[in-house]
């Protein structure tokens, strides 16, 4: 496996263990700043004329984290589709609403644009059907290094970890000497 980088975006499906195999979130993970297009998930077995409403909702999109289920406490409407008219209540000057596909487009998406998505085609809930977007970005930098003990051969260094990872753990900290 091989790390996310650039532009590149990587889709996976999860089967929830436990439950039924129509049960499934795909997971999308992208980069700051890359545009990215989810899916309506809502429209499988809907033929494009027979949408007379549509709404996108994110779930979380607010908070520091990506929530782990679909909560209606954390809902937030995005962009409304009603016979034939687009209205975008969120991010306007990030998302729009693809007119073929139904599809939600972010241009740039950014680390708190993370959270489960969620296509409702004719007031029907599809909730087995979502999205989680992960969005990662660089962590913030540590704190300042510290020297905690020293001999003359060698330095102990500490530091904070970084105050936001941005979806993107870190896994190592190199040290360069001068």
């Amino acid at each position: 496996m091989r790390a996310v980088t650039g532009r590149d975006i990587v889709t996976i499906l999860l089967l929830v263990q436990g439950c039924a195999a129509s049960s499934r979130t795909t997971v999308m993970v992208a980069r700051t700043g890359s545009n990215v297009t989810l899916p309506c998930l809502g429209l499988t077995g809907i033929a494009h004329s027979a949408v007379a409403r549509l709404t996108w909702l994110c779930y979380g999109c607010t908070e520091s984290a990506v929530v782990a289920a679909v909560d209606a406490s954390l809902e937030t409407p995005l962009v409304q589709f009603r016979d034939g008219v687009t209205t975008v209540l969120e991010r306007r000057d990030r998302i729009r609403l693809v007119p073929e596909t139904f599809a939600l487009r972010y241009e740039p998406v950014l680390v708190r644009h993370s959270g489960r998505y969620l296509c409702r085609v004719n007031g029907l809930s599809e909730d087995h059907a979502n999205i989680e977007l992960v969005v990662q970005d660089v962590p913030s930098q540590p704190g300042v290094p510290l020297i905690t003990n020293f001999t003359s051969r060698s330095v102990y260094l500490s530091w904070a970890p970084s105050s936001r990872i941005n979806n993107s753990p870190i896994q190592h900290y190199v040290i360069h000497v001068r």
